[in-house]
């Protein structure tokens, strides 16, 4: 089933991840597979058991509205070495932050996700609600381990759906080039 989940958490050491934040919430909608079944009983068993999940006609929605926050975020964090509070602050940082949602937005409507049309503001407007010196998860495993594969999610999946729907991604790409090449040279 399609889903997303809203939770903070980075790898303390082998075997010890560590919970810093976020709600916890699974986001979850029909397996296109199977678009007549509905999990009542999954959902049963999670809120019995006090986890949080809702049940999405249209998960993309969630999804990509999640992705529009997190995948900008997560590249500029990690390739500049600044916190989520220094990159919203920082006049040159955060235009690129918000042209690489642009970016998503423009890929989000060739593939008909019905996402708000203010979606890149108010995604920006989430970095607010993060203590300033907050690190992306993504930033801390380039600070920590060099070369991560995340970095194909993060910005090599905006590349290839730019490229699919003829759509510029001019910002991700130098973004994501300059991140690769800074961890090559570690």
């Amino acid at each position: 089933m399609p889903a997303c989940l809203y939770l903070g958490t980075h790898i303390e050491s082998p075997g010890v991840i560590f919970q810093k934040g976020g709600s916890g919430q699974i986001c979850i909608g029909k397996d296109p597979s199977f678009p007549e079944f509905y999990p009542e009983r999954l959902l049963q068993l999670f809120k019995k058991a006090g986890i949080l999940i809702d049940f999405f006609e249209d998960v993309n929605i969630e999804i990509w509205g999640k992705y529009m926050f997190i995948a900008p975020f997560a590249l500029v964090t990690a390739t500049y070495g600044k916190s989520i509070g220094e990159v919203a602050h920082d006049e040159n940082l955060s235009v690129l932050v918000k042209n690489i949602m642009q970016e998503i937005a423009s890929i989000a409507k060739a593939l008909k996700i019905g996402l708000p049309s203010d979606i890149a503001e108010t995604s920006f407007a989430k970095a607010s609600q993060f203590p300033f010196e907050t690190k992306t998860s993504f930033q801390r495993d380039v600070e920590v381990k060099g070369r991560q594969s995340e970095w194909d999610l993060l910005g090599g999946t905006v590349i290839r759906y730019a490229e699919r729907f003829n759509l510029p991604a001019n910002n991700t790409k130098a973004t994501l080039d300059r991140l690769l090449q800074d961890v090559d040279k570690r």
